[in-house]
């Protein structure tokens, strides 16, 4: 609970590196954002000798470098599953479910432009104009 990671990081990175307006670049000081996911809270429940629920809630601030501001975006969400399926593979599932959920109000936060991406335990993302 509470956690950064390395792992969140690569599978937010994943989801954004989909999007064909995102970039990996590898200096910081390119970057107009910094997205930092966390785990805020990841819970198992039993409910009776069959099921159990897991309960996950993440987080993922992005910091306007160029504003100094910093927005958050929350997801929350509960499941209920077998005791007998592998928590391992359920806890993962949820976790990309709620950051693809997240990752989408952060891009709509940034300019649609050329988006890029600082490959570290923090993800930074810069927005660049398109001059015409």
């Amino acid at each position: 609970n509470n956690t950064l990671s390395a792992t969140h990081s690569k599978v937010l990175k994943s989801i954004l590196s989909q999007n064909e307006n995102i970039h990996i670049v590898t200096n910081e000081s390119e970057a107009n954002f910094i997205i930092t996911p966390k785990v805020l809270k990841a819970k198992i429940e039993p409910i009776n000798s069959e099921t159990s629920k897991m309960h996950m809630v993440v987080a993922i601030d992005m910091m306007d470098c160029n504003q100094n501001n910093t927005s958050t975006e929350h997801q929350s969400k509960m499941i209920m599953f077998n005791n007998g399926d592998d928590e391992q593979v359920i806890a993962k599932d949820l976790l990309k479910q709620l950051f693809e959920q997240s990752s989408l109000s952060i891009l709509k936060l940034t300019d649609k432009s050329n988006n890029q991406v600082l490959e570290k335990h923090d993800l930074s993302l810069t927005t660049q104009s398109i001059n015409n």
